[in-house]
């Protein structure tokens, strides 16, 4: 009886390097690497990712709302921006999405990725009431709403959550900028005293958000910082050091774009380190665009 013999599978044998003389493997010539191709990036139209924080009645909604083709979204706290369309500040084709709670806001930002219906810039009002609808998402996911020690306030725990968790915002703000849409966040500001390590403590503006956790994630995505303020103008003796200055005026609208120990800032563009900005409400964020569209030289 004949019996088909079973095809078998013959494996190359793994080429080896052939040894040399003293023992040792000799190199193995391969192909050399392709030229790499080196090439300078081009000028473009800039997309920023800019943050406003500053004093009380600056006019950092209406900043925000004069920019081109602009959408607010307006956190549950912020009730300013009604009262700035009745008094005509904020034009009434501005639309503004309200944002009750955490999970509005992240819906109404996906609503934008998905059909932006022609907005060019996006901007949050405020940070500091959104951080709070964060904390409060937060609270109620991770600490079963237990807001105290035993909870959310233990050991930090809560803000240092907080700011991943504020990491879902800025990630949609990316891909909102990867579609050509320019990001305002606006921050109110408040005054807390500076531990300096090297000199004596001092007083300084800051952003009304976590300094320890939120702000520092916040400041390095962001492409620049802006600081706004009234300057206001001193006079007293001045042949007496004695004697305190009185300030008088105070209604002159400056923007600080550079950092210093009495605020944070960084210019992100070449722009000056102080810009004034007209009492013309509409040309606020037009002037500080010019500086930004051209730099100085």
């Amino acid at each position: 009886m004949s019996t088909t013999p079973i095809p078998t599978t013959t494996r190359p044998t793994p080429s080896r390097p052939m040894p040399t003389r003293n023992g040792t493997a000799a190199p193995v010539a391969t192909a050399p690497p392709k030229p790499l191709e080196l090439k300078p990036l081009t000028a473009s139209t800039p997309v920023p990712r800019i943050v406003l924080y500053g004093v009380e009645g600056w006019g950092k909604s209406t900043f925000a709302a004069h920019a081109p083709s602009p959408v607010i979204i307006m956190a549950r706290d912020e009730t300013g921006i009604q009262r700035l369309v009745d008094s005509g500040r904020i034009p009434t084709n501005v639309p503004v999405a309200a944002a009750a709670t955490w999970s509005d806001l992240l819906a109404t930002l996906d609503s934008l990725i998905a059909d932006p219906q022609g907005r060019k810039t996006v901007a949050l009002d405020s940070l500091g009431s959104f951080e709070r609808l964060c904390h409060e998402e937060v609270c109620r996911r991770d600490f079963n709403d237990v807001w105290t020690e035993h909870g959310f306030e233990s050991f930090g725990k809560g803000a240092k959550a907080g700011a991943a968790e504020f990491l879902k915002v800025l990630s949609r703000l990316d891909r909102l900028r990867a579609m050509g849409i320019t990001t305002i966040l606006l921050g109110h500001s408040s005054v807390v005293t500076f531990k300096s390590p090297g000199t004596a403590d001092f007083d300084r503006y800051v952003c009304d958000v976590n300094q320890k956790y939120t702000w520092p994630m916040i400041a390095r995505w962001a492409d620049a910082i802006y600081f706004g303020k009234f300057e206001s103008v001193v006079v007293g003796n001045k042949n007496d050091v004695t004697r305190k200055g009185k300030g008088i005026g105070g209604t002159e609208r400056v923007l600080y774009t550079t950092r210093h120990d009495a605020w944070d800032a960084k210019p992100g563009y070449s722009v000056p380190e102080v810009i004034d900005i007209p009492d013309d409400h509409t040309q606020a964020f037009s002037t500080v665009w010019n500086h930004i569209v051209n730099p100085e030289k």
